[in-house]
């Protein structure tokens, strides 16, 4: 049988499933991370999930061209809307926008109490989404940083956090998450994340009617992503 090759970006996504996983896909594409999953026997079961049926065709396309569509559901709803509780212990929303994803957890939110497994990697609006989930009780555990042709992308690892500690609000910062791990690409982030705030500084600066008090929260973010830079300096030396 054809063994399916993932992108970078999608190989990192997939490495996170734990093995004996009951997973759903959502917004799956084309496919290939259900794929994937089920030829290297890593999922127990494997949902393949997208608002659009056109997308679902191709999953099932690609199933059958690697011989594996007995061993995929293949589900067209919006968001988890197609999952039964208790049906899941993982959810991979990958390559779609930070606040679809929150649109998608909000109207789930069997998800935070069943204690699922959430497998990230949003397109855009990281910062939104990293707030939402630690305000709506969730705790990142991992994350990784990874270049797929030439853009860099953000994937993180989210469950429902049992109670909100100091050691909670901690790990519900992802850079703090890229430097504990000593991630090879933070120092490519922070770069970009630090330019894209100094613009977004200077340009609120420039604005009429902007509150004081959003240009020193930016401030802020901004100042501990220059201590953070500070520090992978240390360790890269």
């Amino acid at each position: 049988m054809k063994e399916i090759k993932l992108s970078k970006r999608l190989k990192v996504i997939a490495d996170f499933v734990r093995p004996d996983a009951l997973v759903a896909d959502i917004g799956t594409d084309h496919g290939y991370i259900p794929v994937y999953l089920v030829q290297n026997k890593i999922a127990r079961t494997v949902i393949a999930s997208d608002i659009n049926i056109g997308p679902i065709e191709s999953a099932r396309s690609a199933a059958v061209k690697y011989g594996v569509s007995d061993n995929i559901k293949f589900v067209c709803a919006p968001g988890l809307d197609g999952i039964k509780e208790g049906e899941i212990d993982t959810a991979i929303i990958a390559g779609m926008g930070g606040e679809t994803i929150i649109g998608i957890l909000d109207a789930a939110p069997w998800a935070h109490a069943r204690g699922v497994r959430l497998i990230l990697q949003p397109q855009s609006k990281e910062s939104e989404l990293i707030k939402w989930l630690f305000d709506s009780r969730y705790e990142i555990l991992d994350g990784k940083l990874v270049e797929d042709s030439g853009k860099l992308y953000m994937v993180m690892v989210a469950k429902a956090a049992q109670r909100r500690s100091a050691q909670t609000s901690k790990r519900n910062s992802i850079e703090d998450i890229f430097l504990q791990n000593k991630d090879p690409l933070l120092p490519e982030y922070l770069n970009e994340r630090i330019l894209k705030l100094r613009r977004v500084i200077a340009g609120m600066r420039q604005a009429k009617n902007t509150d004081i008090c959003e240009i020193s929260y930016v401030e802020t973010e901004l100042s501990k992503l220059c201590k953070l830079k500070g520090e992978t300096e240390k360790w890269l030396k």
